[in-house]
């Protein structure tokens, strides 16, 4: 018991003496300053962040930069290449040479305004020691930014597309040289020779227009009138900007021309043709009509097979849809017909002789 008693004593005694020589950081702060006045005074000494520059790389994010810059340095020294990082001797005397220009700039214009020169001295020369540089505002409002950047880039992207350009443009010189060479090919002569045969057609009389097959084949249109479907058609007779073609570009006739005229305006009007530039490849897929389309394959597979049921919806559909073109149905079956009449009228001169 008594053993146990003085333990207890001697913790009370502890703790007395060390929660007594404890002060709370309030107390500590406010024996400091006493007054308001005291305390507003040694705010004004103290330095703000905004008067200090910060970084050798005047933007934005030079803190971060600088950082990287480091940690890269580092990293580089611990892998052993060191050597590869480091500035080389022209570019650190040129750093030199430019902060001796600039620190002079500075001292001939601010020399009136600034009492001790060597405070003046130790600002510029700052960044020997902390990597600070004198001349960049971290809080300074950047403005136009982004129409700096969008000129630039306008600029950069106008140069590399002229780069671009040249060589193309110097690699057609090259390819056509060696084909001159390997083929002696006259540019002038030949030329003309195609000039001459694409003019003759403007000043040719109707009669004597002759198409090629290429040519023939797009205006027969499978002996059809031109409609607003025939899109697979219809850009053969239109410019490169939109513009319909002459008849005697076109070699059609006028009534053709005036059908190419009348599909092409519909076709517009429906959003279904370009205005102002010629259609693409995409676009050039024609509109057909299903029944159409399902009249076709019937008579394919009864021209084909002989198939009497494909015959039977040929009839019914020809009855029901006359806006449907049976033309060549029609033209198949009178032609099979003739020939069973003069196939009878042959059998017929048999017998009889």
């Amino acid at each position: 018991m008594p053993f146990r008693y003085k333990i207890n004593n001697i913790l009370y005694y502890c703790r007395f003496f060390a929660t007594k020589s404890k002060k709370s950081p309030k107390t500590a702060r406010n024996e400091k300053f006493k007054s308001f006045d005291e305390l507003f005074n040694y705010s004004n000494s103290q330095k703000t962040l905004q008067s200090e520059k910060v970084s050798k790389e005047n933007s934005f994010d030079a803190l971060y930069q600088e950082c990287m810059t480091e940690i890269y340095k580092m990293r580089a020294e611990a892998d052993g290449y060191s050597d590869e990082t480091r500035e080389s001797p022209e570019i650190q005397e040129l750093t030199k040479k430019e902060n001796e220009i600039v620190n002079s700039v500075f001292k001939r214009v601010f020399c009136s305004n600034l009492n001790n020169l060597k405070d003046m001295n130790n600002r510029l020369n700052c960044y020997k020691s902390s990597d600070i540089d004198p001349y960049w505002d971290p809080f300074k409002n950047i403005q136009n930014l982004k129409l700096q950047i969008a000129s630039e880039f306008n600029q950069l992207s106008k140069l590399v597309s002229s780069v671009e350009l040249y060589k193309y443009k110097s690699m057609i010189k090259k390819s056509m040289s060696h084909f001159n060479e390997s083929n002696n090919f006259d540019i002038i002569k030949d030329t003309q020779k195609d000039s001459e045969d694409d003019i003759d057609y403007k000043y040719k009389n109707e009669r004597f227009w002759d198409p090629d097959i290429d040519k023939r084949l797009i205006l027969q249109n499978h002996k059809r009138p031109f409609s607003f479907r025939d899109l697979h058609v219809l850009h053969n007779f239109v410019s490169e900007d939109g513009q319909i073609l002459p008849r005697r570009l076109n070699l059609t006739t006028r009534k053709q021309q005036i059908q190419i005229f009348k599909s092409i305006k519909i076709a517009r009007q429906m959003s279904l043709f370009p205005y102002d530039w010629k259609p693409l490849y995409r676009d050039r897929i024609p509109l057909l009509n299903p029944l159409q389309y399902l009249f076709d394959e019937l008579f394919y597979k009864y021209k084909k097979s002989n198939d009497l049921r494909s015959k039977a919806m040929i009839n019914v559909m020809i009855n029901k849809y006359p806006d449907v073109n049976a033309h060549r149905y029609l033209k198949y079956e009178s032609q099979k017909m003739k020939r069973a009449t003069s196939k009878d009228s042959e059998d017929k001169d048999c017998k009889v002789v």
